[in-house]
């Protein structure tokens, strides 16, 4: 198991100051360092059982961003970073959906609560990644969702954010739209 915060034992995590909690659940290889960005941060990087990353080469650019960021915008604020790879997109890209899911990304939280955890994330997370792969290419989809980071760290956003930095893509809102977002 990886998820924000630091690793207090028995299943349990601890994080203060967060906006955002991740967990993440699988059999993963770790790999881990602490590096100075500039207080002491423990980087941790997990690769899902089956994936054909190596852990090394994401443990390697997760240290050398946070100590970029570090440099330009000041120290990272947390005592631990952890990163889950999962498997291969290509295969998230042809996963079936249940119908019950299917076009329903833009739903409230009181719709996707209604579902047991593995419907929900095939039809809120496995969709959403489906719906950007359907953009366009993977390295342009990956530098505007770099932009929407950028530009909205620390705040609350809207969906409008997110078609704004979708910017390079004119028919983003027609295709998120089509499979339930709403703007």
């Amino acid at each position: 198991m990886l998820a924000t915060g630091e690793p207090r034992g028995g299943g349990r995590w601890h994080a203060r100051a967060t906006r955002d909690f991740a967990l993440a659940i699988g059999r993963f290889k770790t790999l881990a360092t602490t590096i100075a960005a500039p207080r002491r941060v423990r980087v941790t990087v997990g690769v899902e059982q089956g994936s054909p990353f190596a852990a090394r080469s994401f443990l390697n650019e997760a240290t050398r961003v946070l100590r970029l960021y570090a440099e330009r915008y000041g120290e990272y604020p947390w005592s631990t970073y952890s990163l889950a790879v999962m498997r291969d997109y290509e295969e998230i890209n042809g996963t079936a959906l249940p119908a019950s899911v299917r076009n329903r990304i833009g739903e409230p939280m009181s719709f996707w609560a209604a579902h047991d955890f593995e419907t929900m994330r095939l039809g809120l997370h496995v969709q959403s990644a489906q719906a950007l792969a359907a953009l366009g290419s993977a390295s342009t989809v990956n530098c505007a969702l770099w932009a929407f980071v950028v530009r909205n760290a620390y705040r609350t956003t809207s969906p409008d954010d997110l078609l704004a930095a979708l910017e390079p893509f004119p028919d983003a809102r027609q295709k998120l739209s089509a499979r339930g977002a709403h703007f």
